[in-house]
């Protein structure tokens, strides 16, 4: 049930992501966009609700190795979003400072929505035990 929900509101914020950068693309920074910043949005829903799935087998199972699980997959979470920032930029040099900056707007916007899913999954799951 936590998963149907978390991609339900996650689509809404990818939605609100994607109506943003249309705005900004549209009116101020029109001569920055390519075809491949619309899909970073859809990179993101997916990633983070990976993401998330493993967060919710984490939290359910022994709560004293969560902290640790946790590290382990945003840390790997965070090397993969690395290793896909340096391939795109040296394949897309004349293109690397406008995703850069897209891709951090965008990374900032789901992390925290991310973060703030997996402390309110936390905290209910220890008012439950």
């Amino acid at each position: 049930m936590h998963i149907k929900i978390f991609l339900i509101q996650q689509l809404v914020v990818m939605l609100l992501t994607y109506l943003g950068g249309i705005l900004v693309f549209k009116f101020i920074f029109p001569q920055y966009f390519f075809p491949f910043l619309a899909l970073l949005p859809a990179f993101f829903y997916m990633l983070h609700y990976l993401f998330y799935h493993l967060a919710l087998k984490a939290v359910k199972e022994d709560q004293r190795r969560f902290p640790s699980r946790f590290l382990i997959i945003f840390g790997s979470k965070i090397g993969v979003l690395l290793i896909f920032i340096l391939l795109y930029s040296v394949a897309n040099p004349d293109k690397a400072v406008p995703f850069l900056i897209t891709f951090f707007i965008v990374y900032l916007i789901n992390t925290v929505f991310v973060i703030i899913k997996v402390l309110k999954l936390m905290k209910r799951s220890r008012q439950n035990s």
